[in-house]
């Protein structure tokens, strides 16, 4: 126990933020079709992949890294999808049927659910206590037509997220293919018809409004992230919102069914004409969506189109929360991002000057009445060598110490400054 103190003054004390980045590559292989109950990734059986986690509840599934039994597995993240009770998915009956069928399409309140609990996180409550859906565009007070009314909820693990994801790092490549084939074709084939997607320009523009932090918005691009450079077609561009501290991706499950008048965020399908009718607006590129044609083997006099598959309002709305997270996951060739490690440093400046700390309150110290390293000569200047760095609290409770790499010699001759640096 020290019974020398000096006091720090602020001009001892400084505080340092450093900020470490890593590259986080997640491969279609891993993703979709590495570990499948097949063997081979040319064998892919949905939903037994070793490596995808199921549940009982059904309400979400998990992704490893690794079959997820074993002890080497990394949990990458979950994925959900949730539907807007307020918006064209109401509760029970949907006011239409399948196509080729005359089974009513409804959206389950499970759907609903999720959706409601995600907003309530992500996007908060509005004057009157009712929570806020989620918007293209970011905006809170904006017309309906900008709201999401279908959402593909990808939640990062904080393994891979850290301390939030860098803005303007996120990419994404999904296939719009019709069938459950990871995409694995160059940029152009038809076979997957790869989309691209990014956080484009996010570093200098992204929204504050969320009480989840810092969130941007999600467009669609080419392979060399070149955006469209006329705000009306961005805006028609726009597919879904990234939340940088919560690690949370949301794709817009209804851009699948944009065409070219009718934007991305606007696109909706009748169910009973199979006719996509739009809510204000016009002017959009053609967009293959990824989840058009979801779920192969559906017999065409069931619950399907006359190709054997459910499309994107079939599958949101009928098909199981697995389901739907299986039609997407098995359309992502990659997603990558940098994550952020925010170090915070302050360093203390402990200055010993040439008449302090020049004897020690060690009892091996002295013997008798003579300090040891004196060696019995009074003429030699009392000598110590500090092995430690003691940081106190101001009722001189130790809070920290620190260790030098190898003893300093102090005598009254000398005087030094010992940087000690706390990271937290």
């Amino acid at each position: 126990m020290a019974t020398t103190f000096k006091r720090l003054t602020a001009d001892d004390i400084s505080t340092t933020k450093t900020r470490l980045h890593e590259i986080i590559p997640l491969t279609g292989s891993v993703v979709s079709g590495t570990y499948n109950a097949g063997g081979l990734a040319s064998a892919v059986v949905l939903g037994d992949e070793y490596n995808i986690k199921t549940y009982g509840h059904g309400m979400f599934h998990s992704v490893f890294d690794y079959p997820y039994l074993s002890s080497s597995a990394n949990h990458l993240f979950d994925m959900t999808i949730g539907l807007w009770s307020g918006g064209d998915f109401k509760t029970g009956s949907s006011g239409g049927y399948v196509v080729g069928s005359m089974q009513p399409l409804t959206a389950s309140e499970d759907k609903h659910n999720i959706y409601s609990q995600m907003s309530q996180l992500l996007v908060g409550h509005d004057h009157t206590g009712n929570i806020k859906p989620f918007d293209h565009s970011g905006a809170i007070t904006s017309s309906q037509g900008e709201k999401i009314h279908s959402a593909l909820f990808l939640n990062f693990s904080r393994l891979l997220v850290k301390d939030e994801i860098e803005k303007g790092s996120f990419t994404m490549v999904v296939g719009t293919s019709s069938y459950f084939v990871p995409p694995k074709g160059p940029w152009g084939e038809d076979d997957d018809g790869l989309i691209y997607i990014s956080d484009y320009g996010a570093k200098t523009d992204f929204k504050t409004n969320s009480p989840a932090g810092e969130y941007g918005i999600l467009y669609r691009s080419d392979s060399s992230n070149t955006a469209v450079n006329a705000d009306d077609a961005i805006r028609h561009n726009r597919v879904g919102l990234i939340y940088y501290q919560a690690g949370i991706v949301i794709l817009e499950g209804s851009s699948s069914m944009a065409t070219a008048s009718i934007p991305l965020w606007q696109g909706r399908l009748n169910p009973t004409t199979a006719v996509v009718s739009e809510i204000g607006g016009a002017g959009a590129p053609v967009f293959t969506g990824f989840l058009t044609a979801s779920i192969s083997g559906v017999s065409s006099s069931g619950m399907g189109n006359s190709s054997g598959y459910w499309d994107w309002e079939q599958l949101m709305i009928s098909g199981t929360i697995d389901q739907a997270c299986n039609a997407l996951r098995h359309r992502i060739r990659n997603i990558e991002f940098k994550n952020t490690t925010e170090l915070n440093s302050t360093v203390y400046f402990c200055r010993a000057g040439h008449n302090e700390f020049n004897y020690s309150s060690n009892p091996s110290y002295v013997t008798g009445s003579e300090i040891r390293v004196k060696d019995g000569n009074p003429g030699h200047p009392s000598t110590t060598y500090v092995t430690t760095v003691g940081l106190y609290s101001n009722d001189g409770e130790l809070m920290a110490t620190a260790k030098l790499s190898e003893p300093l010699k102090k005598d009254d001759t000398t005087d030094f400054t010992i940087r000690v640096r706390l990271d937290y």
